[in-house]
Protein backbone atom coordinates (compact mmCIF):
# COMPACT_ATOMS: atom_id res chain seq x y z
CA UNK A 1 0.00 0.00 0.00
CA UNK A 2 1.11 3.54 -0.73
CA UNK A 3 0.15 5.81 2.15
CA UNK A 4 -0.33 9.56 1.91
CA UNK A 5 0.35 11.35 5.20
CA UNK A 6 -0.99 14.82 5.77
CA UNK A 7 0.81 16.95 8.34
CA UNK A 8 -1.49 15.90 11.20
CA UNK A 9 -0.71 12.23 10.51
CA UNK A 10 3.01 12.96 10.52
CA UNK A 11 2.71 14.81 13.84
CA UNK A 12 1.01 11.73 15.33
CA UNK A 13 4.29 9.89 14.83
CA UNK A 14 6.05 12.33 17.19
CA UNK A 15 3.33 13.42 19.65
CA UNK A 16 1.13 10.87 21.38
CA UNK A 17 -2.47 11.82 20.70
CA UNK A 18 -5.68 10.25 19.44
CA UNK A 19 -4.86 8.20 16.34
CA UNK A 20 -1.12 7.87 17.02
CA UNK A 21 -1.22 4.08 17.42
CA UNK A 22 -3.20 3.62 14.20
CA UNK A 23 -0.91 5.99 12.33
CA UNK A 24 2.22 4.16 13.48
CA UNK A 25 0.67 0.87 12.38
CA UNK A 26 -0.36 2.19 8.95
CA UNK A 27 3.10 3.69 8.34
CA UNK A 28 4.80 0.44 9.37
CA UNK A 29 2.58 -1.61 7.06
CA UNK A 30 2.85 0.64 4.01
CA UNK A 31 5.27 0.03 1.18
CA UNK A 32 5.82 3.73 0.59
CA UNK A 33 4.90 6.91 2.47
CA UNK A 34 4.27 10.24 0.83
CA UNK A 35 3.28 13.75 1.74
CA UNK A 36 2.97 17.21 0.23
CA UNK A 37 6.06 19.43 0.32
CA UNK A 38 4.19 21.96 2.46
CA UNK A 39 4.06 19.35 5.24
CA UNK A 40 7.65 20.15 6.23
CA UNK A 41 6.65 23.63 7.41
CA UNK A 42 3.28 22.50 8.80
CA UNK A 43 4.77 19.67 10.89
CA UNK A 44 7.58 21.84 12.24
CA UNK A 45 5.04 24.53 13.20
CA UNK A 46 2.71 21.96 14.80
CA UNK A 47 5.55 20.53 16.89
CA UNK A 48 6.47 24.06 18.01
CA UNK A 49 2.84 24.63 18.98
CA UNK A 50 2.80 21.37 20.95
CA UNK A 51 5.71 22.74 22.99
CA UNK A 52 4.07 26.15 23.37
CA UNK A 53 0.79 24.69 24.73
CA UNK A 54 2.60 22.26 27.01
CA UNK A 55 1.65 19.04 25.20
CA UNK A 56 5.34 18.09 25.05
CA UNK A 57 8.50 19.40 26.73
CA UNK A 58 10.77 21.70 24.73
CA UNK A 59 13.56 19.11 24.76
CA UNK A 60 11.17 16.51 23.35
CA UNK A 61 9.94 18.99 20.74
CA UNK A 62 13.46 19.74 19.56
CA UNK A 63 14.19 16.01 19.38
CA UNK A 64 10.96 15.42 17.42
CA UNK A 65 11.78 18.18 14.91
CA UNK A 66 15.28 16.78 14.45
CA UNK A 67 13.93 13.27 13.93
CA UNK A 68 11.30 14.53 11.49
CA UNK A 69 13.87 16.48 9.46
CA UNK A 70 16.12 13.41 9.31
CA UNK A 71 13.20 11.26 8.10
CA UNK A 72 12.11 13.82 5.48
CA UNK A 73 14.26 12.39 2.63
CA UNK A 74 12.54 9.00 3.01
CA UNK A 75 9.12 10.49 2.22
CA UNK A 76 7.96 10.77 -1.36
CA UNK A 77 7.02 14.42 -1.64
CA UNK A 78 4.40 15.75 -4.01
CA UNK A 79 3.92 19.23 -5.36
CA UNK A 80 0.28 20.12 -5.12
CA UNK A 81 -1.17 21.86 -8.16
CA UNK A 82 -4.46 23.64 -8.73
CA UNK A 83 -5.42 20.90 -11.18
CA UNK A 84 -4.86 18.22 -8.53
CA UNK A 85 -6.87 20.12 -5.92
CA UNK A 86 -9.74 20.54 -8.37
CA UNK A 87 -9.63 16.81 -9.18
CA UNK A 88 -9.51 15.83 -5.49
CA UNK A 89 -12.50 18.07 -4.86
CA UNK A 90 -14.39 16.43 -7.72
CA UNK A 91 -13.62 12.97 -6.36
CA UNK A 92 -14.82 14.00 -2.92
CA UNK A 93 -18.08 15.38 -4.34
CA UNK A 94 -18.53 14.53 -8.02
CA UNK A 95 -20.17 17.39 -9.88
CA UNK A 96 -20.34 15.91 -13.37
CA UNK A 97 -21.20 12.53 -14.84
CA UNK A 98 -17.60 12.17 -16.03
CA UNK A 99 -16.30 12.72 -12.48
CA UNK A 100 -18.70 10.10 -11.12
CA UNK A 101 -17.74 7.58 -13.82
CA UNK A 102 -14.05 8.15 -13.07
CA UNK A 103 -14.71 7.64 -9.37
CA UNK A 104 -16.74 4.44 -9.91
CA UNK A 105 -14.12 2.98 -12.26
CA UNK A 106 -11.35 3.79 -9.81
CA UNK A 107 -13.32 2.30 -6.92
CA UNK A 108 -13.92 -0.92 -8.88
CA UNK A 109 -10.26 -1.22 -9.83
CA UNK A 110 -8.82 -0.47 -6.42
CA UNK A 111 -11.63 -1.18 -3.96
CA UNK A 112 -11.18 2.15 -2.22
CA UNK A 113 -13.77 4.34 -0.58
CA UNK A 114 -14.24 7.91 -1.74
CA UNK A 115 -12.36 9.26 1.29
CA UNK A 116 -9.38 7.01 0.48
CA UNK A 117 -9.27 7.69 -3.24
CA UNK A 118 -6.85 10.60 -3.31
CA UNK A 119 -4.72 9.59 -0.34
CA UNK A 120 -4.15 6.04 -1.54
CA UNK A 121 -3.99 6.59 -5.27
CA UNK A 122 -0.95 8.49 -6.45
CA UNK A 123 -1.04 6.58 -9.75
CA UNK A 124 -4.40 8.28 -10.39
CA UNK A 125 -3.47 11.67 -9.04
CA UNK A 126 -0.15 11.79 -10.90
CA UNK A 127 -2.20 12.20 -14.05
CA UNK A 128 -3.63 15.31 -12.45
CA UNK A 129 -0.44 17.18 -11.72
CA UNK A 130 1.31 15.57 -8.76
CA UNK A 131 5.01 15.28 -9.38
CA UNK A 132 6.49 12.96 -6.77
CA UNK A 133 10.13 13.49 -6.00
CA UNK A 134 12.77 12.79 -3.41
CA UNK A 135 14.38 16.18 -3.00
CA UNK A 136 16.90 16.50 -0.18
Amino acid sequence: MILYLDSSAIVKQYVTEAGSVETHKAVAESEMNGTAVVSRAEVTAALRKAVRVGAIAERDGKAAVGSFHRSWPALVRTRITEKLIRHASDLAWPTTSADMILFILHQQQHGSKRSDTVSRSPHLTNHYGVRPNRLG
